[in-house]
């Protein structure tokens, strides 16, 4: 997506928080829902942006 030509002259702009998710804390999020602790969490949306959705 990034590479697309289309975007070309709009560059990503950092979220809220300063920086983007890195892959890490995306696959922590997924750890946690898939293991024990994370049984009764059910019907949830949960997104990762960094902030910009505030």
């Amino acid at each position: 997506m990034l590479s697309d030509p289309g975007r070309a002259r709009t560059p990503p702009t950092h979220p809220p928080l300063g920086r983007f998710v890195s892959p890490d804390e995306v696959a922590g999020l997924t750890a946690f829902l898939l293991g024990p602790d994370g049984g009764a969490i059910t019907g949830q949306q949960l997104v990762q942006c960094a902030g910009p959705s505030l």
